[in-house]
């Protein structure tokens, strides 16, 4: 048996493109794709349309925010060239920040933040 395998294809994906697979219901809608493989358009379009009435809603929602709370939350997203090494040692590191704010007392004015990280090299699998 050959150890060899076939070249996987890969994609370079921009800043954008990652803001959009952040989203987990987006992660979702490619995760069944992947999982699932092709579907119909009336499968992907009832999916889609779940997607965007989350999105309105977002927008209603964030409307009625306090203006400290607007300023408080972030979309970022990084690219760092990193070795295997430095990458699970910066996972490991910001786990340990997460974690560390996760066992504070909450206080009574606090709110569950969601935080996704998502790490990946880009370019042909290493």
């Amino acid at each position: 048996m050959s150890t060899d395998s076939p070249a996987l294809p890969h994609a370079r994906l921009t800043g954008a493109q990652l803001r959009v697979l952040a989203h987990p219901l987006r992660s979702r809608l490619l995760g069944s794709l992947r999982v699932h493989g092709p579907q119909t358009a009336t499968a992907l379009a009832a999916r889609l349309r779940r997607l965007a009435e989350l999105g309105e809603e977002w927008l209603a929602t964030r409307a009625h925010w306090s203006p400290e709370w607007r300023d408080a939350v972030d979309w970022s997203d990084y690219g760092v060239r990193l070795t295997a090494h430095q990458a699970k040692a910066l996972n490991e590191e910001l786990g340990a920040v997460l974690e560390r704010y996760r066992r504070l007392p909450p206080a009574e004015d606090s709110r569950t933040v969601l935080y996704y990280v998502y790490s990946f090299p880009q370019g042909p699998p290493p």
